[in-house]
């Protein structure tokens, strides 16, 4: 559900910001083959691009430049105790939420 959540997310952003993009450089345009052209591929574009993970190829060229990667201990990081931290609702939980109400919201809408 979080791995959904969050595709859903950069899909919307790659959209907003590839229709602004268009609205910028391509809306006064009289090419409408290629208008629509663009238009459709921003989308697919947009659809796929959560698939791709940027960030590993920026560290995996990193660690490629420097020669050594990083080594880390992990007694270092291991905590010990019998702390129990306080329960709270993650935040992915709060935005499915909100999302499948609005979701309900709108086909009851589009229904009526």
């Amino acid at each position: 559900m979080d791995e959904l959540i969050i595709w859903l997310l950069k899909v919307n952003i790659a959209i907003t910001l590839l229709y602004v993009i268009y609205k910028l450089f391509f809306q006064g345009d009289t090419f409408f083959h290629v208008k629509r052209m663009i238009l459709l591929s921003l989308l697919v574009f947009s659809l796929i691009y959560p698939f791709f993970y940027v960030q590993k190829l920026f560290l995996s060229n990193a660690i490629h430049s420097e020669g050594n990667p990083i080594m880390l201990n992990l007694q270092d990081f291991i905590v010990s105790g019998t702390e129990k931290m306080p329960q709270s609702m993650p935040i992915t939980n709060i935005i499915g939420g909100i999302w499948i109400a609005g979701m309900i919201i709108l086909l009851s809408y589009f229904i009526i």
